[in-house]
């Protein structure tokens, strides 16, 4: 319960947790073979980990068991989500983010209209490296969550920031100038094209203030 009890969405978190520690690892040991045929499974748990035993159940007699050694124990950690990938690079996630709305500007008014509140929702999640939109029965994601989403952002517009800086001094190499030209983060004309992200970066920064 202390896991998966949270102040502020109650017992939501509470089936991500069983799912994490108890079914997931489950799932895991029966499709590796590692649970025999008519077992039953006895969960227990102490501070630092949750511990499995298989206990197979003889064919003539379900009183006898015969015990079967027992599994590694499963860690009990503060979870790591799906969205608190740290390895992001910044640039793809914003690439990712203006793909899905389709372009630079629709990203951008996407950013300054419900999108803080849709994200609390949890009609918009960010998971495995990509954006995932709608749903039936969306999830409000946890404070943990919001801080990783938060820093996403925070990544975003330091690279924004970056980039903006070393095109206004002619120092993008034609590698990235090509890549923010895709993304439609620099256009062409002129001598140098003209950069286009300080609106979308603006926005990222303060989306990325609400959500911490």
């Amino acid at each position: 319960m202390d896991i998966g009890y949270s102040p502020n969405y109650g017992a939501r978190e509470l089936k991500r947790t069983i799912d994490r520690y108890i079914l997931n690892p489950l799932c895991n040991d029966y499709v590796k073979g590692k649970i025999p045929a008519g077992s039953v499974v006895v969960c227990k748990a102490d501070q630092s980990a949750i511990i499995f035993d298989y206990v197979q159940q003889t064919i003539c007699a379900a009183a006898e068991s015969q015990p079967v050694p027992p599994q590694q124990p499963v860690p009990i950690t503060q979870p790591q989500h799906e969205i608190c990938e740290a390895a992001c690079d910044p640039l793809e996630f914003v690439k990712k983010f203006i793909w899905k709305f389709g372009s630079l500007r629709t990203a951008t008014r996407a950013l300054n209209g419900s999108f803080v509140a849709d994200v609390l929702k949890g009609t918009v999640r960010y998971e495995k490296g990509r954006w995932a939109f709608g749903g039936r029965f969306p999830t409000p994601p946890t404070r943990e969550e919001c801080k990783a989403l938060a820093q996403h952002f925070t990544a975003a517009v330091n690279k924004l920031s970056e980039l903006s800086w070393k095109f206004r001094l002619g120092e993008l190499d034609e590698e990235m100038r090509d890549r923010l030209e895709e993304y439609g983060i620099v256009t062409k004309g002129g001598a140098r094209g003209r950069w286009m992200g300080s609106g979308l970066a603006t926005e990222m920064a303060e989306i990325g203030t609400q959500l911490v």
